[in-house]
């Protein structure tokens, strides 16, 4: 589900918030994502299971990830960052709630449904030093949120906040030009692959 996406923010040449999930090299499906960049909804895919306000029950499995350039980049990074694409293992628990498992070194991250909406409020949360003998540490925290088109397809947006704690946060704006917290938002669609029926 919303998962391969990466919060990133460059500090000298040292540091990467990166939180892109690989479940699966199922790499090439560029043909997943026929109407999900005009809009958000409801016009994508047919009527097979189309949520009208009903509850999603979205598919245990393996899912794909595609995502797209950033709609909001805050944080200055490259103009070509996103557009990222992979797997990730979902587990639907049948309670209103799903497990993401990611295969990017972070850690599996709870989400909740209301109807056919999610939303993952821990999608991951980095922290790094500054490097050198300053007194700044990078936060970043990663929220991802979005709608069951049915139960095997869906889009959304992750967004990544990334903050700064120290007595010398100041002159790291000033080195970086970037006023913090700094916000990265990118747009992503799921689709289910293959597992559990």
């Amino acid at each position: 589900m919303i998962i391969r996406s990466t919060l990133a923010l460059v500090l000298g040449s040292t540091l990467y918030l990166h939180t892109a999930c690989t479940y699966n090299d199922a790499g090439d499906d560029d043909g997943s994502g026929d109407g999900s960049g005009d809009g958000s909804g409801d016009g994508s895919g047919g009527d097979g299971g189309v949520h009208s306000g009903g509850d999603a029950d979205p598919v245990t499995g393996v899912w794909d990830y595609a995502e797209y350039a950033p709609n909001r980049n805050d944080c200055h990074l490259d103009s070509s960052y996103g557009n990222g694409g992979g797997g990730f293992g979902l587990e639907n628990h049948g309670d209103g709630t799903f497990t993401v498992v990611p295969n990017d070194g972070t850690d599996p991250f709870l989400c909740t449904l209301d109807g056919a909406d999610f939303h993952c409020p821990d999608r991951a949360t980095e922290e790094q030093q500054i490097d050198g003998e300053y007194d700044a540490t990078l936060i970043g925290h990663a929220v991802a949120d979005g709608t069951f088109d049915d139960d095997e397809n869906g889009s959304g947006t992750q967004t990544a906040t990334v903050d700064c704690d120290g007595s010398d946060c100041g002159l790291a704006e000033g080195a970086l030009g970037i006023d913090f917290p700094c916000t990265l938002e990118v747009d992503f669609v799921i689709e289910y692959v293959a597992g559990v029926r």
